[in-house]
């Protein structure tokens, strides 16, 4: 087989996570005979902490500008490969063959140049068959290459510069990149000169990759580009390229001209749509006009900046060592609300596993719900939003609510692009919302784990709501999504009893137990002062019987009595009608209690923010949520992060979260009796909150925090993958 050596070329600048996700995806490439040459600019963010994870892996240099043809340069003179193929730091390989496919036409020893094609990673095609000309025309899609009888001189086959791939001889014999071009053209001169040479310029499709277009020095958004650096490039290419015609300077220059109409008149398009401003279409047009007007000036009074006298000493060919990148797990999330400002648990846990095994050196991709097809990558973490697409009647034999499906199926088909791309080697979906349905049925090549919550049949029970066709469909599918799931992942062996018993199931595949862990570092930078005499007992939640408000309520006249230095002070949404009283709780409590002095110290605080949820946590003395059922308890560690004691329910994950007379207590769900004698204890003895408050502590660091959470996680991951890729 034809295995050239060939060096992987990428030049970066302050894109560290996108780097870092590039070398990964490079482990994965079939081809073996490859290098990579890392040429870094003046990068200010985290680029060398990331190249000194990969030292051993890759060669390294260093450019001293910010300048893509300086840089690109560097890296084909430290080169020690027969083909030199360069990728933007922003793309990654469409496919494990990337290497392979792109260096099988330089069999032809005639062949100088291969262009493969690019996709963005929204999906919009970005270049395939592309041609220029040397009026600075380029036709980045075709249906097909220019044939050599198309090839007439001002018009050539040409590449997209975040995939090509170069015989590095060639690049030499013409001097290699033209250092005038800061960026934009580069590649295309380099194209236009290496043809001139009689070398083929080829295009082989089947070489794909996938292009971010991220955001930075050249690029502050899809239309806010740096047009004189772009329109200077443009003059000057024509003027450069259009020596060999025998035309005037005259005509040259009005060709030049010329060339940048096109985009003057996208700008006025753009401005028509309310794309832009009037004042960004004026910054456009005079940077243009100003750019144009100095690149044809250059063209004509500079010579080009060629290296034909540097002294060539390619450095040592040294193979790709996969296994750094090939140690780093690849795992995919379904999550349907927002997880880069994440409010909700599925979106807030999520988020934490995202965020700590990102740390961990592991490469995270989160589907959700958008308004766009869109890939970003922001901290390391790789956010995919998805449009939901109906999905064919024909993927599953039964209904359910479509707009349910067609996210999920907008899950697997996304999910299917990143096992290609980015070689996704186990996705996980919760339970809730049944998100991972459709891929539970069909996908086949990479494990599914189904992480358990509060099962929706709990919810109606708790909620003691009515039941529906549609809700029926629902639970039908939460037994469907597990019973074809390959592995469970458990938040506590309550809930998944719960579930089974509910669900009249046994699990069949592997259950691992994951609880879920939260920061211990407390957040909030002030506290309450202790010895202001008050006895400070803090709710949040939704104001309804699921969540034990009836148990508080009812036992709050008594406790009040009790306590003239007790405040009571509950957090959430307080306007919620209970079927059973017809009324909400607090107007309950009100009505029943008018003209009781101790009203004042019972404050109902509405919805809060996050930073007054954890100013509320450090300032109580008690945390109480003496809820129905609770799959896990997410709360109580938030509380026990402050070290408070907390008092929950003899029911579900709490009783795993809080030990009970240890860290808080117990009571009976649906017992105000139970509430309150557990809450008496509490409130007369301040050295047992104290203990309690300090063992809760405790807990949280040995048992509940993200770094426990994530080590569990990537424990299961590791199984899933082996025992699926034995399988």
């Amino acid at each position: 087989m034809y295995q050239p050596s060939v060096s992987v070329i990428v030049n970066t600048h302050n894109r560290a996570d996108h780097l870092k996700r590039l070398l990964d995806c490079l482990a994965h490439q079939t081809y073996q005979n490859f290098e990579v040459v890392v040429v870094n600019g003046p990068s200010t963010d985290h680029t060398e902490q990331v190249l000194e994870t990969y030292r051993s892996a890759i060669r390294i240099e260093r450019c001293p500008e910010i300048n893509l043809c300086m840089s690109r340069n560097i890296g084909v003179h430290a080169a020690a490969g027969e083909i030199v193929a360069f990728i933007d730091d922003d793309a990654v390989p469409g496919n494990s063959r990337w290497l392979e496919e792109g260096c099988k036409p330089f069999q032809d020893p005639k062949v100088g140049v291969v262009g493969g094609e690019s996709y963005r990673l929204n999906g919009q095609h970005e270049f395939c068959n592309g041609s220029f000309s040397i009026w600075g025309e380029n036709t980045p899609l075709a249906d097909d290459s220019l044939s050599e009888e198309e090839l007439d001189g001002e018009r050539y086959n040409g590449v997209i510069g975040c995939n090509c791939f170069f015989r590095r001889s060639a690049v030499l014999e013409v001097g290699g990149f033209d250092e005038y071009y800061a960026y934009f053209l580069d590649e295309t001169d380099l194209c236009l000169r290496i043809a001139q040479a009689n070398y083929k310029i080829v295009h082989h499709n089947r070489a794909l990759v996938y292009h971010e277009a991220a955001g930075g020095a050249n690029r502050k958004s899809e239309y806010h580009l740096n047009w004189d650096v772009i329109s200077k490039s443009r003059g000057y290419f024509v003027i450069k390229a259009s020596e060999q015609t025998g035309l005037s300077a005259q005509e040259r220059e009005k060709r030049a001209i010329a060339s940048c109409n096109g985009w003057l008149k996208d700008f006025e398009w753009l401005l028509s749509e309310k794309k832009i401003s009037k004042e960004d279409y004026n910054s456009f047009v005079s940077a243009v006009k100003n750019g144009v007007k100095t690149g044809i000036q250059d063209g004509f009074q500079q010579e080009r900046k060629l290296q034909f006298g540097r002294e060539n000493q390619p450095g040592v060919f040294a193979l790709y060592q996969k296994n750094i990148g090939l140690s780093h797990r690849n795992i995919c999330y379904f999550c349907e609300d927002d997880v880069i400002t994440p409010r909700g648990g599925v979106a807030v846990y999520t988020d934490a596993l995202a965020k700590g095994l990102t740390k961990k050196g592991h490469n995270i991709y989160i589907i959700t719900k958008g308004d766009e097809e869109r890939l970003r990558n922001i901290n390391g973490i790789n956010y995919c939003t998805v449009v939901p697409e109906y999905v064919p009647t024909s993927i599953l034999s039964q209904g359910l609510p479509q707009e349910r499906l067609n996210f999920s199926y907008a899950c697997f088909m996304k999910l299917q692009h990143l096992i290609s791309t980015f070689c996704i080697q186990v996705v996980e979906s919760p339970l809730w919302d049944s998100y991972g349905l459709v891929t539970s049925y069909l996908e086949k090549k990479i494990p599914l784990a189904v992480r358990l919550q509060t099962p929706l049949k709990m919810l109606i029970e708790t909620k003691q709501a009515q039941e529906s066709p549609e809700l029926n469909m629902l639970i039908e599918y939460e037994a469907a999504m597990m019973d074809h799931s390959d592995y469970i992942i458990t938040i506590s062996d309550c809930v998944k009893d719960t579930i089974e018993n509910l669900y009249e199931m046994k699990f069949q595949q592997p259950v691992r137990k994951n609880y879920l862990g939260i920061k211990p570092d407390t957040l909030a930078t002030t506290k309450r002062e202790e010895n202001d005499g008050k006895i400070v007992v803090f709710f949040i939640g939704r104001l309804e019987r699921r969540k034990g408000i009836d148990s508080i309520i009812a036992s709050i006249p008594q406790l009040m009595e009790a306590y003239p230095n007790l405040e009571f002070r509950m957090a959430g949404d307080c306007n919620i009608v209970d079927d059973v009283i017809g009324d909400t709780y607090k107007n309950k409590l009100l009505k029943e209690n008018k003209g009781s002095k101790w009203l004042k110290r019972v404050h109902f605080l509405g919805k809060i923010s996050d930073e007054e949820k954890e100013q509320e946590f450090a300032d109580c003395d008690v945390f109480v949520s003496p809820s129905l059922y609770e799959s896990f308890g997410i709360i109580f560690i938030e509380a026990m992060r402050y070290a408070k004691p907390v008092i929950g329910c003899n029911v579900g994950g709490m009783k795993e979260v809080i030990s009970n007379g240890e860290t808080g207590f117990l009571c009976e769900p649906g017992s105000a009796e139970s509430f309150a004698t557990c809450l008496d204890k509490l409130l007369k003895d301040a050295s047992l909150r104290h203990t309690m408050g300090q063992a809760g502590l405790e807990r949280l660091n040995r048992m509940f925090t993200e770094e426990c959470m994530c080590d569990g996680a990537l424990e299961i991951y590791r199984e899933m993958i082996e025992t699926y890729s034995r399988r």
